[in-house]
């Protein structure tokens, strides 16, 4: 599967490339970052398991599993 995540990355570049010809340095800027983001999320969906995930959101501060929110997200409406 993350042999996989790589064909949006690829396509990316190869865009960046043929979108910008004659800039090279915004053709690489352009494909790194755009195709680094694509990436990343690629990966964080299918390629990296449940405990890699955790343990990423840990060192980031946030206390809450995967798929739940880390605050309380709930609104309360308290009445004057």
């Amino acid at each position: 599967l993350p042999l996989l995540c790589n064909v949006p990355f690829t396509l990316v570049l190869i865009v960046a490339r043929v979108a910008l010809p004659t800039h090279d340095v915004a053709a690489l800027l352009t494909g790194v970052l755009g195709g680094g983001a694509v990436l990343a999320v690629t990966y964080w969906l299918w390629a990296l398991p449940s405990s890699v995930k955790t343990r990423i959101l840990r060192r980031l501060g946030r206390r809450g599993s995967i798929g739940e929110p880390a605050v309380d997200a709930r609104v309360t409406c308290e009445s004057a």
